[in-house]
């Protein structure tokens, strides 16, 4: 509908790490971010002109969570990050989604494949963690099943 105005709210957003919903999220527009880590599809066009489009069946991505330093999200991690550390590989699930659309996405098995760096000075800085989903999988209020 033309002139429909819509709005957006962080506070519609959860992410749950298992059934931990996380919380303490530092500022900015980029606070949750989910990255495919490869195009869906690599086109080839031949010698003779002709066109191939190899369809990719990655369905990996690279989540990354940015929280602030006193957020409780940390804690959770470390400890996982931890016992990871020691060699107990405990794979766990990752859900994001925008309670006012249904869009987001999932995946049942994730990794920490980074832990945040750190830097103290006069004021709090963000705490950024890296995981590996295996696979993906994307809902959108459009989503249809094939």
């Amino acid at each position: 509908m033309a002139g429909e105005i819509q709005s957006f709210s962080f506070k519609s957003i959860v992410c749950m790490l298992d059934n931990n919903e996380a919380t303490g999220f530092f500022e900015g527009d980029d606070a949750i971010m989910i990255e495919r880590n490869t195009d869906t599809a690599t086109p080839m066009i031949g010698a003779d002109g002709t066109s191939t489009v190899s369809i990719s069946a990655d369905d990996s991505a690279m989540i990354t969570l940015k929280l602030q330093p006193g957020s409780p999200t940390n804690k959770y991690l470390e400890n996982k990050h931890k016992r990871q550390r020691n060699g107990t590989l405990q794979p766990f699930a990752v859900t994001v989604r925008d309670t006012s659309n249904g869009e987001g996405g999932s995946a049942a098995q994730c990794v920490i494949v980074k832990r945040p760096s750190r830097s103290f000075g006069q004021n709090a800085t963000v705490r950024e963690w890296k995981l590996f989903a295996g696979a993906w999988q994307d809902r959108t209020q459009e989503f249809l099943p094939a």
